[in-house]
């Protein structure tokens, strides 16, 4: 496989970052994962980074080629699902830490995707947006009902009520909504984002941003920084992760990216759990480099 990647993450105007999200690439297939911890409730970056490692872990103990990216997915969100849960279980007192997610599998010159929330995932394809995941929120209940455009849901009053989450309540399993696969063609970009970035810039401009061949990595950060100044001074946090299709000829080496870390102010217990979860996954890509 023959790609290149971009990837963006950016404060924005808070006091901390709750956006986690991680590549990992292997010589079949590739994993793009985000999430974007809900602010509005205690742990929220506690479960953005469960979230993220538990889809890490899981994709790097699959098959080097996943016999059902969409089963994959649907399955892994569940179980990532029950990692944030338990998370949360683990705090003293305990938290029911909440956050939204996206992810997308390559892999045959195919994209998988899968998304609970928010947080959005885009096929993009000569400067046009070709595809993008539908939010499980009330706004995006209002759009498709023709009630908003799609201008008014960046700024309605009801924007941030989500439908569908991870982690919260154990008994109510979210589920999420997976695509059917997509052949992808030369250039195409898939990409990955919290509301940060679609919440500060139009659909067709972020198209239209990416759609020059140059390297993805400035292309990427100079649109999250637009976003960033687009949004200012409510500028929420603002990642991304994308990713531009050059075809299946030749293949690039496998490596690995942890999940995406800012400064963030918190609780300490929840600080010193979300340390033991970054730690526990250097051990183990230690442990896999050392198999390897």
């Amino acid at each position: 496989m023959k790609y290149d990647i971009g990837k963006a993450n950016r404060l924005g105007n808070r006091d901390s970052n709750q956006d986690r999200f991680a590549i990992i690439e292997r010589p079949q297939s590739i994993l793009l994962v985000l999430a974007d911890g809900m602010g509005g409730h205690e742990g929220g970056l506690l479960a953005a980074n469960s979230f993220v490692v538990k889809f890490t872990e899981i994709f790097r103990a699959a098959a080097a080629t996943l016999a059902d990216p969409a089963h994959f997915l649907r399955e892994t969100f569940m179980l990532a699902h029950h990692a944030v849960v338990e998370a949360g279980g683990r705090q003293d007192p305990p938290l029911n830490p909440r956050t939204t997610g996206v992810a997308c599998v390559v892999q045959d010159g195919q994209v998988w995707w899968a998304h609970v929330g928010d947080s959005r995932f885009y096929l993009l394809r000569g400067g046009r947006v070709l595809s993008r995941t539908r939010d499980h929120s009330h706004v995006e209940d209002l759009l498709q009902q023709g009630k908003i455009s799609e201008k008014r849901m960046k700024s309605h009053p009801q924007r941030n009520q989500i439908s569908r989450c991870i982690g919260g309540n154990a008994s109510k399993t979210p589920e999420p909504t997976v695509s059917e696969p997509v052949r992808l063609a030369l250039n195409d970009v898939v990409l990955l984002c919290s509301d940060g970035l679609w919440g500060g810039m139009d659909d067709d401009v972020i198209a239209v941003s990416l759609a020059d061949t140059k390297s993805m990595a400035p292309l990427v950060e100079y649109l999250a920084e637009q976003a960033e100044l687009a949004s200012y001074p409510k500028c929420d946090n603002i990642s991304v992760a994308a990713l531009r299709w050059l075809g299946s000829a030749s293949k690039r080496a496998a490596s690995a990216s942890v999940p995406t870390q800012a400064v963030s102010k918190g609780k300490p217990e929840v600080d010193a759990a979300i340390d033991e979860i970054d730690q526990a996954l250097q051990r183990a890509e230690a442990d896999i480099k050392r198999i390897r």
